[in-house]
């Protein structure tokens, strides 16, 4: 009896996450939706079989990087940005980035986005409190906008710039990317033109815990396809842009996670890579392989990497991740909410660290695990830049000069030239004036004597006249 229970309140609950759909119904929908989650989020019912972890977030190090010293100039590239260079972050995907069921112990809060914890762009305290890349970013500039401050759906007053939506797939993706720019364009507290942007993406999960029962909607090719679509759609209109991709994780790592609660709602939400077969999660996962690499070499290809302004990096640090264990072997729910799918407030912030450090390592170095406890990384005061494909080149080290540094050597040598060469032009080409002025002028004064009438002249000296 109690099973079934579960299984009926599981079943509701993910009617109302995944198939309402309330971002694209009516607007008292969603208005009452967000009563509901504020309702959850304020009561916050426990259930002594969960970890509470709402109030007791993991006790992080505090975060000891130094602040940096601001750069004599506005950046002209991209590949020369640093933390402090940031003004506005923005983040775009599905329950994972909206941050479903972070602050939650029971089985009902996730039904509550709590994008205030969300590890990208989550802006719930401060980064001693609570760890996510907003915070982290908003240490290095106070002034930063973007970062959600509360819970609700992607159009609330507290989503901010989070446009993420619970349930969403790679085809909902490129309607996210024209949300989101037109958020940007709107914004009272934007500078669209002259605001470098902070952009993070993490689509794939939703596709694979359906791609056993529609391989054809949810094949590589068309997941790639709706990313290139949505990266081309922010390339074509949002300046000054650095943009992560998070590469999507190894989603049959779910499969650990067992029990009645874990089982119903993965049963309904995510079957294909955790409740099948051996030979089913086999193909899910060969096709989870081949996403990661057609992100991985569509983000290599170059393609967004033909302006000075814009670029998107892949950070994969969680393509090899596997779940955190406990002592005695087993997976570690700590991490993830009561539903055994989404992250809780401990997972947002691990994740949050594996994404920061995978932004402070070169491209090709990158670490592809997300390691648990991991030390914090500092920007490095030689080169405090967020790396990028044009800024890691192969073979990179901290001794040698970077391309950034000869970017910007060789730009101001080139301004050093043009000038040089412009003052040279003035110069000559003043002197040919002047010259030409000049001839002008005895021309003149030749033709002046020519046109005089000298037939009356007379020698006051000579008088030839007497001799004749």
């Amino acid at each position: 009896m109690r099973f079934v229970g579960t299984f009926s309140f599981a079943f509701c609950l993910v009617h109302l996450v995944y198939a309402g759909s309330p971002h694209r119904s009516h607007k008292w929908w969603r208005n009452g939706w967000l009563n509901i989650q504020n309702t959850i989020a304020e009561r916050n019912l426990t259930n002594n079989d969960w970890p509470n972890e709402t109030n007791d977030w993991p006790p992080y190090p505090p975060f000891n990087c130094s602040k940096l010293s601001p750069q004599p100039n506005e950046p002209i590239s991209v590949h020369a940005l640093s933390p402090s260079d940031i003004d506005v972050v923005a983040a775009m995907g599905d329950s994972l980035t909206a941050a479903n069921g972070a602050g939650a112990t029971t089985i009902a809060g996730v039904l509550v986005n709590y994008r205030q914890m969300s590890f990208s762009i989550g802006g719930i305290e401060d980064v001693n409190s609570f760890i996510t890349l907003a915070n982290i970013i908003r240490y290095y500039n106070p002034n930063v906008y973007g970062y959600a401050t509360g819970v609700g759906v992607a159009d609330s007053y507290n989503a901010k710039l989070d446009v993420a939506v619970a349930g969403s797939v790679a085809s909902d993706l490129p309607d996210q990317a024209v949300d989101l720019v037109n958020k940007l364009r709107t914004s009272k507290r934007v500078n669209f033109l002259e605001d470098w942007k902070l952009i993070t993406v993490l689509i794939g999960g939703n596709d694979l815990c359906r791609v056993c029962k529609k391989p054809e909607k949810f094949s590589t090719d068309n997941y790639l396809r709706f990313i290139r679509e949505t990266l081309d759609i922010l390339h074509k209109e949002v300046p000054k842009a650095i943009v992560n991709v998070v590469q999507i994780f190894e989603i049959t790592e779910l499969s650990q996670l067992r029990g009645a609660v874990c089982d119903v709602v993965h049963y309904f939400i995510c079957k294909c890579p955790t409740l099948t077969s051996p030979d089913v999660m086999a193909e899910v996962d060969a096709v989870n392989k081949n996403y990661q690499q057609g992100l991985t070499d569509l983000i290599a290809s170059g393609r967004y990497d033909t302006r000075d302004d814009f670029t998107v990096v892949l950070q994969p640090f969680t393509e090899d991740t596997q779940l955190p264990l406990l002592p005695s072997g087993l997976p570690d729910k700590g991490y993830f909410a009561p539903d055994c799918f989404h992250f809780s407030s401990t997972g947002h912030q691990a994740a949050a660290v594996g994404l920061w450090n995978n932004m402070l390592e070169p491209v090709g170095v990158k670490k592809r695990q997300w390691v648990i406890g991991e030390p914090i990384e500092c920007p490095n005061p030689s080169f405090p830049y967020f790396y990028t494909n044009r800024n890691s080149p192969v073979g990179y080290s901290q001794s040698m000069m970077s391309y950034v540094y000869l970017h910007n050597i060789l730009v101001y040598t080139m301004m050093g030239l043009t000038i040089c060469v412009l003052t040279i032009t003035v110069v000559v080409v003043s002197k040919v004036v002047l010259r030409q002025k000049r001839n002008a002028m005895k021309s003149d004064q030749i033709n002046d004597l020519h046109s005089k009438d000298i037939t009356g002249f007379k020698n006051p000296i000579y008088n030839y006249s007497k001799f004749y």
